[in-house]
């Protein structure tokens, strides 16, 4: 078997992992009227954080998971690049949770905060990762490249 594509972009810290999932849109029947309709595209961001036990092993039964439409990515982007933060909040009734994501400038020159936090009933689960400036251009590059897939522009 070859390799699947597109591959997941992975930022590996010694605390955490933050992977980012590239979703193509996708053509689905309509059970109510028959037609087609399409499933708008995104990127999935995942963190988890290390495990306790010492090793370089995430956390990933308990990882925090966003969802980022085309407006998230130019909010991240923008903001980041205007030397702002970006803050991200996201509700679900359905799921009966909300995520925040916040990107903002980290303690050590050069290094972005990416924290990452889901809330649903009383659980809370929180993680943090810092980035520095090569990974957050590779990540923007990308970030770029995949607006106009998930936006359906390309085949």
């Amino acid at each position: 078997m070859g390799i699947q594509y597109p591959q997941a972009i992975k930022f590996h810290k010694k605390t955490a992992q933050l992977q980012f999932d590239l979703v193509r849109p996708k053509e689905e029947d309509n059970a109510t009227n028959g037609r087609k309709r399409i499933k708008d595209g995104c990127i999935f961001l995942s963190l988890a954080k290390a495990k306790q036990d010492g090793s370089d092993r995430m956390d990933w039964d308990n990882k925090i998971n966003l969802k980022l439409d085309p407006a998230d990515i130019a909010e991240i982007v923008v903001k980041i690049r205007s030397n702002e933060s970006a803050k991200l909040f996201h509700k679900s009734e359905a799921a009966g949770s909300t995520s925040t994501l916040e990107v903002s400038q980290g303690d050590r020159p050069g290094t972005y905060k990416w924290f990452l936090s889901k809330t649903q009933g009383e659980n809370k689960n929180y993680g943090v990762i810092y980035l520095d400036k090569k990974d957050m251009f590779h990540l923007f590059v990308m970030f770029e490249a995949a607006l106009p897939i998930i936006s359906g522009w390309t085949a």
